[in-house]
């Protein structure tokens, strides 16, 4: 290698000073960009696995508008936002949480499901969620919330009460409201 203009017989060039700085910005860097990478790919994963439910299996990713979502009970109005954009509008949602709630034995704390959505669901589902609990609350009909033992916990109203409420609407692709 290039050797110091002072330096003795045998020896080589001395490192700049800054070398260990960039080399620590350098490997950030890839490392960085390791990670976005992998968080793309697992936004992209989570986002499949909530758009294909296990019981849609061989469904095309482009087919998603075309699914039947009549086993999914929506309110009839929707509260909208500042910008008359209508909150809690998403039934995958409803029915990925319903699932949810029924896989974990009819019952979850609402903390949990909260810090679940915020932590594992990409930023486009936490987005079509909007806050979690006010999701819930618009979806009424389907999420019943009781404090119970000094915690929140979600469950799924009786079936009965789906019944007994109006206005309801079940939702299909084909109408548009």
């Amino acid at each position: 290698g290039a050797r110091d203009d002072d330096a003795p017989v045998g020896y080589v060039q001395a490192t700049p000073g800054d070398y260990a700085a960039n080399y620590e910005a350098e490997r950030r860097k890839r490392l960085r960009e390791v990670m976005e990478r992998n968080r793309v790919e697992d936004e992209r994963k989570a986002r499949e696995r909530l758009l294909d439910p296990s019981s849609l299996h061989g469904v095309k990713p482009g087919a998603v508008a075309a699914l039947d979502l009549s086993d999914v009970v929506l309110p009839e109005e929707f509260p909208r936002d500042e910008y008359g954009v209508k909150r809690g509008n998403f039934p995958l949602g409803v029915r990925f949480l319903r699932e949810a709630i029924r896989a974990c034995g009819g019952a979850v704390e609402l903390d949990v499901i909260v810090q679940r959505l915020a932590t594992l669901a990409s930023k486009d589902i936490a987005f079509e969620f909007g806050d979690v609990r006010e999701f819930i609350r618009i979806h009424r009909p389907t999420f019943r919330v009781s404090l119970e033992q000094d915690a929140w916990v979600v469950r799924l109203a009786p079936m009965r009460i789906f019944k007994q409420m109006m206005p309801l609407r079940h939702f299909s692709p084909r109408v548009r409201t």
